[in-house]
């Protein structure tokens, strides 16, 4: 709470408050844990006690924007990189 001017109070909305609730952050780092090969089942044990990280929830996301990622890896020329 914060004193506003007409000597009463109102919230403050905190910047860290509102990335920690914010669904997509979580979505971010739950693809970013499956882009480090992180197993989808293992996502609940990364992120215990937060909403969304269901087996059946990471992959649906996964399908949701996976496809990102091979179209990326498809797109890429290989033939320029030395093995």
């Amino acid at each position: 709470m914060s004193a506003a001017t007409d000597g009463g109070s109102h919230d403050v909305e905190l910047a860290t408050y509102r990335a920690a609730t914010d669904p997509s952050q979580l979505q971010t780092q739950i693809i970013r844990a499956i882009v480090s090969l992180v197993s989808s089942r293992s996502i609940e044990d990364i992120k215990p006690n937060s909403p969304g990280v269901s087996r059946s929830n990471v992959s649906r996301l996964w399908k949701e924007v996976g496809h990102k990622f091979v179209c990326e890896l498809r797109g890429k020329d290989w033939g320029a990189q030395s093995w």
